[in-house]
Formats: C-alpha cells, sequence, structure tokens
C-alpha cells in the first residue's frame, strides 16, 4: 500500500520481543536479570511507539481481540488482566495465520477483486446505536480499497515467509506455561467458537490493516478462521 516501513522501528520492536522471550524461563525464579531484560523490552516497545506516533509496532490483530472482548458487545465481561487477553488472542491469530500458510503453499486458491466492509455483521454484534456509527465512521474509507489483489498474489511468497518467522500457537502455549500464564478461550470463560466469531468482527474495531483483515480477500478465509 506504499504505507511508511521504518527497519530502525522494526528492530527495536525485534529486539524488545527477544528481550521478553530470552527472560521467560527465568522469571519464576525472581532472577533480576530476567527482570531487567523483560523492563528494557518494555521500554523498546514504548519508544518504538513513540516513534512511529502510533501504537502499530506493539499492537495488531491479537490486541484487535483482546480489545473487541472489552468491549463485552457478545460476550460477558471477563475476568482476567488485558494482557492476558493479548496472549489469548496472540494464540488464536498465530493459530489462523499458520493454517493460512497452508492453503498459501498450496497455490489453489482465489483472491476477490474487491472486500466490502460487512455492514450487516458490524450493525448485528455492535447493538449500542452510539458505539455501532462509531464503529461504522472508523471504517469509512474501506481500508481494503488500499490492497490490490494483484499485487496480493505477487507477495504471496514473502506473506508466507513473514508469518513462519511467527512462531506456531503451541509454541507461545509452552511459553505461557512456563509462567503460568493463562493460555486457552477457555482460560478466559469462552468457548472454543469465540475463536470464529471474534476473527470475523475484532478486524473492524481499528482502522489499521493488519493480515487478518486481508484474509477476507481470500475464498479459504471461512476455514482457517474456525
Amino acid at each position: 500500500t506504499g504505507e511508511y516501513y521504518c527497519s530502525r522501528i522494526v528492530q527495536m520492536t525485534r529486539q524488545a520481543v527477544e528481550e521478553v522471550v530470552c527472560s521467560v524461563t527465568k522469571i519464576l525464579n525472581r532472577d533480576e536479570e530476567a527482570f531487567i531484560r523483560l523492563t528494557y523490552g518494555l521500554i523498546l516497545s514504548g519508544l518504538a511507539m513513540q516513534m512511529t506516533g502510533h501504537s502499530r509496532p506493539a499492537s495488531g490483530a491479537e490486541h484487535h481481540m483482546a480489545h473487541f472482548w472489552e468491549m463485552a458487545v457478545i460476550n460477558d465481561e471477563i475476568d482476567a488482566y488485558h494482557g492476558e487477553k493479548v496472549g489469548v488472542g496472540l494464540i488464536q491469530v498465530s493459530d489462523i495465520y499458520h493454517e493460512a500458510v497452508k492453503y498459501l503453499k498450496e497455490g489453489n486458491f482465489k483472491v476477490k477483486d474487491h472486500v466490502d466492509i460487512e455492514t450487516d455483521l458490524i450493525e448485528k454484534t455492535f447493538t449500542n446505536k452510539e458505539l455501532c456509527e462509531s464503529i461504522k465512521k472508523t471504517n469509512d474509507p474501506n481500508l481494503l480499497d488500499l490492497i490490490d489483489p494483484k499485487v496480493l498474489r505477487e507477495k504471496t511468497e514473502e506473506i508466507i515467509r513473514i508469518i513462519e518467522e511467527i512462531p506456531k500457537a503451541d509454541e507461545i502455549v509452552a511459553m505461557l506455561e512456563k509462567v503460568h500464564g493463562v493460555k486457552s478461550l477457555e482460560d478466559i470463560g469462552f468457548t472454543p467458537d469465540m475463536k470464529e466469531k471474534t476473527a470475523r468482527v475484532a478486524p473492524y474495531i481499528r482502522d489499521r490493516i493488519t493480515f487478518m483483515r486481508i484474509l477476507k480477500f481470500y475464498d479459504f478465509y471461512d476455514d482457517v478462521i474456525k
């Protein structure tokens, strides 16, 4: 889409992730160095957001899921920290993205010429009139109009490469288990079908393109979000 991309900010964000991941096994032992690395990672993440001018370096589809649950429009209020919801959201997103890679590698898929805003879905989900109008406004103009389906198909190999850099769902679960963290939809009071419901609607709560939203272009979309 021609969106600005800063390699320095990407480097900072990756370093922040690495600092946190490296400290996982030592956090439970109250290792001082682990907490220093965790704090350093958080500071780097904050600086990356400040330099960018918005939260994109530290907030993607997993945060959209967490924020959607916090709106409590299709669920009751849940007793979980924001970070716990983000972790569970990350697991769902990773699972969906890696499932999409299977279809992308097979190559036997179609890309739609255009994807409209699912106004009916928005109105059905956000029954509060004021909130509904706010979500509609957030999605006007339609961000997916910026996506050229031809370019999307041309970038298939690059998309696959980027997704394969993301830890798979079971790897994320293993990391969370090391710190006795929340690691499933059931852990925060949801049933498994919340994954699909959330994947469909959550991309609309922010005016930001993520691959979760781009997935709506593909004919295998309904299969990978289940």
